[in-house]
């Protein structure tokens, strides 16, 4: 949130993490944060795009993902 502060004018935003366990499916505290995440921005106007996890060389889009996409809907 500090950096919807920052840039004022921001309307959507990418987040992004990584899992040093080498596996990018989410886990169920990514997706809890994902679901608080976007509740919390859609209080200010500001809608979460996408949340995008890196794991080696690996990564998942949870906006492009089965599983996930309604998430961001």
């Amino acid at each position: 949130m500090e950096l919807l502060v920052k840039y004022p004018k921001t309307t959507s935003m990418i987040i992004a993490h990584n899992h040093l366990n080498g596996i990018a499916l989410p886990s169920r505290e990514d997706i809890h944060t994902t679901e608080e995440l976007k509740k919390t921005m859609a209080t200010v106007g500001v809608s979460l795009a996408d949340h995008i996890i890196v794991a080696d060389n690996d990564y998942i889009s949870m906006a492009d993902s089965p599983g996930y996409y309604k998430l961001f809907r």
